[in-house]
């Protein structure tokens, strides 16, 4: 068996087969190289079929589940579940790394979706063109922090079929509050407009929306505008919004 398998020889518990060699994967295909080894190992050491092709089967799987995600990258530091990945704002795709544990269960469907929304999550990140700066919605401060997270937290949920107001099992409470943050921000912003505005790091563009539309249904007075285009540095954004409103 090649050097690069971590199968304890003695152990041929198929759930411990998965582990250890997810936590000894560089990438997403190594694993399922791995696994294939590790299947045939099983298979010349006990002359039983039953593990060797359970193994067999999960690396089908896995390949099927990860077909756009094969070239990812895990991060063999990350050995509980703590942590699912984490990604470069704005560093490209080779900065994803994920958790090789969520590769271990992909056969069932809670599994499956929660490589997706993972993937989806870190790749949002990743993917962006230029960082965001802070914005206001209404009086409160949104954070370019609590941005990224809400735009992944809510395409983490695109990918799972669920709607951008679904909420992960677990989800800590800075990222819920992100994702409200976020929600609040697309109550008065298309999606679109948002989705464009975080990829383009256009975070004036962004405030200049929000401000049309405070201006439009009362909840912003021009005064407010202002002070925070003062706050922020938006000033030419406070200028279009102000424009737009009085329709000069």
């Amino acid at each position: 068996m090649p050097d690069s398998a971590t199968i304890d020889q003695h152990s041929f518990d198929l759930d411990a087969i998965k582990y250890e060699e997810a936590k000894n994967a560089h990438s997403v295909h190594d694993y399922v190289d791995r696994i294939h080894q590790a299947a045939e190992h099983v298979l010349a050491d006990t002359g039983s079929p039953d593990i060797r092709d359970g193994l067999k089967n999960h690396a089908t799987a896995v390949e099927e589940a990860t077909a756009a995600y094969q070239h990812l990258a895990l991060d063999t530091s990350l050995t509980d579940t703590s942590t699912w990945g984490y990604a470069t704002i704005g560093g490209g795709v080779g900065t994803v790394n994920l958790n090789g544990q969520l590769l271990t269960h992909v056969e069932t469907a809670e599994g499956q979706a929660q490589l997706d929304d993972v993937v989806h999550h870190e790749l949002a990140h990743a993917t962006l063109q230029k960082p965001m700066e802070d914005i206001m919605f209404h009086n409160n401060t949104v954070t370019a922090w609590q941005l990224y997270e809400a735009q992944a937290e809510m395409e983490g949920q695109k990918a799972r079929g669920e709607s951008k107001e679904h909420r992960r099992e677990g989800q800590p409470a800075n990222y819920a509050e992100a994702q409200t943050a976020g929600l609040h921000v697309v109550s008065v912003v298309s999606t679109a407009d948002f989705a464009s505005a975080m990829k383009q790091g256009d975070s004036e563009g962004l405030q200049t929306k929000i401000w049309v539309a405070g201006l439009a249904d009362g909840s912003l007075t021009v005064d407010t505008v202002i002070a925070q285009a003062s706050e922020l540095g938006y000033e030419k954004g406070a200028e279009e919004a102000i424009r737009m409103h009085y329709k000069f």
